[in-house]
């Protein structure tokens, strides 16, 4: 089904938010964000004065997800940083990730959100309590 563009300028929206995202330019790449904002909880947020994009806890399961992807991609992006690892070995991980992460690292940390979150949701004040996640 085709949406007339006149159809979406009625109800306040851009024709690009049904577009094939298009990274390579700025107003494509702003809409790939906000995109993933919905799908994701990927926010926009501001710490120490420079904006970031933060991951939103309250999403659950996504948020986990999220954070492995996350976390994972910090680790290496930092290797990089220090000269642990070279620019090809930084691409090779990018283009084999998730093949490239221990599924027992992914496991684990799932199994400790949910054994935190479930503790955090029954206790009254809200703090966290210690959990050890299954060993592989």
């Amino acid at each position: 089904m085709e949406v007339k563009a006149t159809h979406l300028f009625k109800i306040s929206v851009s024709p690009r938010t049904l577009d094939v995202p298009d990274i390579d330019s700025y107003v494509g790449l702003a809409h790939t964000l906000f995109a993933l904002e919905d799908l994701y909880g990927i926010r926009i947020g501001e710490i120490d004065g420079e904006l970031c994009l933060r991951l939103d806890k309250s999403k659950g399961m996504t948020y986990v997800s999220m954070l492995d992807l996350f976390s994972a991609w910090q680790r290496e992006s930092e290797k990089l940083g220090n000269d642990e690892i070279t620019k090809d070995g930084y691409d090779a991980w990018r283009y084999n990730y998730p093949r490239t992460e221990s599924a027992c690292q992914v496991l684990s940390r799932q199994a400790l959100f949910r054994g935190s979150f479930l503790l955090l949701a029954m206790t009254s004040n809200f703090r966290a309590l210690p959990f050890s996640p299954p060993l592989c």
